[in-house]
């Protein structure tokens, strides 16, 4: 967490949003992983499924979405879909969590639409806190 802090810090002095969306059906998971965003400075949003993601958004638009890549009230095609056919929503970056370590190779087009994946395991923070910031990182470059 401690290298997250400084690159959320620099993403909020460039003048960008600092809302992190986590959409996570495991309500501890989802704790966990936002009291540590938090932590690392982020505001965040949390969601329990996509319907509850899609209302959040559509009250505020956060910086980037932490997303249960299986989900199952709302399937991740319909939710990325979605994101693609809100203009406002098209340059917020998205990282999933997996079960699966095949995830990426994941034959569903819309699955193009995910900058990172992360496997949920023991160090999911860690891994989670390395994707975020090689997504901002790479936002910046752009």
């Amino acid at each position: 967490m401690a290298a997250l802090v400084p690159v959320v810090k620099y993403w909020v002095r460039r003048g960008e949003s600092n809302t992190i969306l986590i959409v996570e059906e495991n309500a501890d998971l989802r704790a966990q992983l936002s009291s540590q965003m938090e932590a690392a400075h982020w505001n965040v949003v949390q969601a329990a499924n996509g319907a509850e993601a899609l209302e959040s958004m559509r009250q505020a638009p956060p910086s980037m979405i932490v997303l249960d890549w299986a989900m199952s009230e709302m399937k991740r095609a319909q939710f990325l879909q979605h994101l693609q056919d809100e203009s406002a929503w098209l340059a917020v970056p998205v990282v999933a969590l997996t079960d699966s370590p095949t995830a990426e190779n994941a034959p569903c087009e819309m699955d193009r639409r995910v900058q990172r994946f992360v496997l949920k395991s023991d160090n999911t923070w860690e891994a989670l806190d390395a994707a975020i910031q090689a997504t901002l990182i790479e936002l910046h470059a752009a």
